[in-house]
């Protein structure tokens, strides 16, 4: 803002100089809010530099905020609801922006707020998400522990390149599609293994993967013996584990048995690698104690609802005492089991359960034994694990 006194002298006949009046005229400079943005599509926690290109004088106040417009709250594209002001924004260049949350983001700027000059401009960013949703798993070799295989389970695979640290001071940078890859470590021990997609926008995520051997004596149950060269002598091993693995194979008639037949023909040193899966975390998995332990969006047809309709389940011991036009299938497990008459929609969940006790890293293990009964009409079965999709959609066989 600029101003300047003026005198207005008025001269009369007599020559005599006589003040009229003394006014203040305030004059105010032109001021046009314009900036530029480094990008307007950029992904999560990628900096967007702001450059200021407004004209105006050096004094004028800039005030940049900033909004996301796919807040069902917001009523107004410019910056006067859920406005944040970018920190520093009285200077003229304001520091980076960094967006944490996908969305379309105003940034907005105004001049001399409040004042005549008052003068503001928007633009848009658009803040993407990743491309794809990290994750994978692991699996040890059984007979070689120091030898794990990492499976990449990300949301999407096609066209996108992974780079993997598998924390031994190794990494891999796999191509499109791989959905495996191997490493063998020198020594036992915990791995901090990253994975991370260098395709799009990216993402990482990091799991510390116990890559470990118990050793049990125990569980071989043969003591060390003499015997002569090409004579046969029966391995015994502790029973109740689901696979084994003795190791060399050499002279031995199954490797991957629990007692193999052993015939070296040099003096040679077994040892066994066993695993077994733990105690099932499901309540009520197989429905022996009946509709309880779980939720569904179906509708439980005891309560009134009719079997004929779709979206309906029970929990019986077989489907024709419910629905008499449903084919006749077998249990496992238990004397029951769900039955259910399906949606005519997709997204519906039939069965789902909160597994608590879990522990982060390790391996676990999903089965479900699933039949249609309708042989015109088979069930399309999806299995999410926390709103993840795991593996893809498959249809029940009828038999």
């Amino acid at each position: 803002m600029d101003g300047y006194r003026i005198l207005m002298l008025l001269l009369n006949t007599k020559r005599w100089l006589l003040p009229i009046a003394s006014i203040f005229i305030v004059t105010y400079s032109f001021s046009q809010a314009s900036f530029t943005t480094s990008s307007d599509t950029v992904c999560l926690n990628t900096p967007i530099t702001i450059t200021n290109t407004s004209v105006g004088q050096a004094n004028s106040y800039w005030n940049f905020c900033t909004n996301n417009i796919n807040d069902p709250t917001n009523t107004n594209s410019a910056c006067s609801t859920n406005t944040v002001n970018i920190l520093s924004s009285s200077t003229r260049t304001p520091p980076p922006l960094i967006y944490t949350i996908p969305g379309t983001y105003n940034i907005c700027l105004t001049i001399n707020q409040g004042l005549a000059t008052q003068n503001s401009m928007c633009r848009q960013v658009s803040v993407q998400p990743p491309t794809t949703n990290l994750d994978f798993n692991f699996t040890q070799d059984k007979c070689n522990p120091l030898n794990v295989t990492f499976q990449n389970l990300s949301s999407t695979l096609n066209g996108i390149k992974f780079h993997w640290d598998y924390g031994d001071g190794t990494t891999v940078t796999s191509l499109p599609n791989d959905l495996t890859n191997i490493n063998n470590y020198s020594f036992l021990g915990n791995y901090t293994v990253t994975l991370t997609n260098t395709t799009g926008c990216p993402d990482t995520i990091s799991k510390i993967i116990p890559v470990q051997d118990t050793y049990d004596k125990s569980i071989v149950l043969t003591h060390d013996t003499t015997v002569c060269k090409s004579v046969p002598l029966q391995l015994n091993s502790m029973g109740g584990y689901d696979t084994y693995c003795w190791k060399p194979d050499a002279g031995l008639s199954d490797p991957n048995a629990q007692n193999p037949v052993a015939k070296p023909l040099v003096t040679t040193k077994y040892g066994i690698s066993v695993t077994k899966t733990g105690d099932n975390l499901v309540f009520n998995g197989d429905f022996s104690a009946g509709d309880i332990g779980f939720t569904s969006n179906y509708q439980d047809s005891t309560n009134g609802h009719s079997v004929y309709s779709v979206g309906t389940y029970t929990v019986d011991t077989t489907a024709t005492i419910w629905h008499p036009f449903l084919a006749r299938c077998h249990d496992h497990g238990g004397n029951k089991m769900l039955i259910a008459n399906g949606k005519d929609s997709i997204g519906a969940f039939v069965w789902k359960q909160t597994i608590n006790n879990i522990t982060p890293n390790t391996n676990y293990v999903f089965s479900a034994w699933v039949q249609s009964m309708s042989i015109a009409n088979p069930a399309q079965i999806q299995l999410l694990v926390n709103g993840q999709a795991i593996g893809k959609a498959f249809t029940a066989l009828a038999d």
